[in-house]
């Protein structure tokens, strides 16, 4: 958790990260949960992610596993493999917030593998109300899931085992 008005810049990560916990696990930042407010909002700019991430126990993302209102995420990107449960994202895994949340100029070169749903090559799943600009995924995303259904806004070649699977956004 992080406090109010929180900025994070320059940042980058290049060690394996794993979980086996249903924990937020991500190269920069875990998880920020109702900390920001439009006042002091949190601020994450230029940061990189190389290393590897294995969340276990699901939410895991190259720079952000989980965040709600009042999020910027800017200029990130991540070429580390994530793997793991659902929720996960090369930028985002969980985006649950609202308008407030801006992530722009982002984008995966990692390889995305999860062993059920809610996943995508930025962000893994959320809500439609976030301004998302700029972004792209060239990463795989692949999933093991054996449910049916259909991929979404795939930018490049999905499976389509699972669902709630996408190039940009699993679900949202």
């Amino acid at each position: 958790f992080y406090t109010a008005g929180s900025q994070f810049t320059n940042c980058w990560n290049s060690g394996t990260i794993m979980s086996e916990k249903n924990v937020y696990t991500a190269g920069i930042v875990g998880d920020i949960y109702n900390v920001a407010k439009k006042e002091t909002p949190i601020i994450i700019t230029n940061c990189h992610n190389s290393g590897d991430i294995v969340a276990s126990g699901n939410q895991g993302a190259g720079i952000v596993a989980y965040t709600n209102k009042y999020t910027t995420i800017n200029n990130c990107y991540n070429t580390g493999n994530i793997e793991g449960g659902f929720g996960l994202g090369g930028i985002i895994g969980g985006l649950q917030g609202d308008t407030t949340d801006i992530v722009s100029n982002c984008y995966n070169l990692g390889n995305i593998t999860t062993s059920t749903n809610r996943t995508g090559g930025v962000i893994g799943y959320g809500v439609a109300e976030a301004k998302v600009s700029n972004c792209f995924n060239l990463g795989d995303v692949d999933t093991s899931c054996t449910n049916p259904g259909t991929q979404s806004a795939a930018s490049k070649t999905v499976p389509v085992s699972g669902y709630a699977i996408g190039g940009l956004a699993g679900t949202t």
